[in-house]
């Protein structure tokens, strides 16, 4: 699929959802009371993550542009941060506004996170369903001051409908990160999933190549369909 990093075996974690490793994250990356970078709109989990866990929601919103699409407003980011922001939590691609990111809108980012310490969560879990000419670019693979700041989660939940099997990865090539996030990981006891998650896991990536390039065309031409009259 489109998640093109180089990974070792023990990068990876089992995680039953991307809400699940961020919230996870969000407890190993900050104290109660910091605060935690949200770019509305956005998926609601986003928010509830943040509050259910006590620390504030810093929101930089997305900025929309004259021709409709949105793009992140650096300015109002650099703004906000101070001392107490602990975590970035980026939607990319992004849901709900439907923007595949550029390199250089990462870039961007990425210097922000570097220049002030913060960790960065990457949501990527709807890489796989991009269009032409657009092109998924895993944050962590920016380079490597990217890929040690950046805990990415990833899952066969959107791309193949199986959100059902509670079955997906969180991968942090960096140690320390990784350690810091096991110790939290460990005391909530994710246990491994059922041993039909992990074959239908395995299943999909292994075998739903053919799927997903009929599938794509097809969602694509339902998004380009024009309004029907009542």
């Amino acid at each position: 699929m489109s998640m093109v990093l180089l990974l070792n075996f023990e990068d990876m974690l089992h995680s039953h959802s991307v809400v699940a490793s961020m919230s996870v994250a969000i407890t190993a990356f900050s104290e109660i009371d910091d605060k935690i970078i949200v770019q509305t709109p956005v998926y609601p989990p986003f928010f509830h993550s943040v509050t259910h866990s006590k620390r504030k929601v810093l929101k930089n919103p997305l900025k929309q542009k004259s021709d409709g699409t949105y793009t992140f407003d650096i300015e109002d980011l650099k703004s906000k941060i101070d001392e107490n922001t602990k975590l970035l939590l980026l939607c990319s691609p992004h849901n709900p506004v439907g923007r595949v990111w550029r390199r250089d809108e990462l870039e961007e980012i990425l210097a922000i996170c570097l220049e002030h310490n913060i960790v960065v969560f990457s949501d990527e879990i709807h890489s796989d369903l991009v269009y032409k000419p657009n092109k998924h670019i895993p944050f962590a693979s920016l380079n490597e001051e990217a890929r040690n700041i950046t805990i990415t989660a990833i899952g066969v939940g959107k791309t193949f409908n199986m959100a059902g099997f509670a079955m997906s990865s969180v991968a942090i090539p960096n140690k320390s990160l990784r350690e810091r996030f096991l110790e939290v990981y460990k005391r909530v006891h994710f246990a491994q999933g059922t041993v039909l998650s992990h074959v239908a896991f395995e299943s999909a990536y292994r075998n739903g190549k053919v799927w997903l390039e009929d599938l794509k065309p097809h969602l694509e031409g339902n998004y380009k369909m024009p309004p029907q009259d009542d």
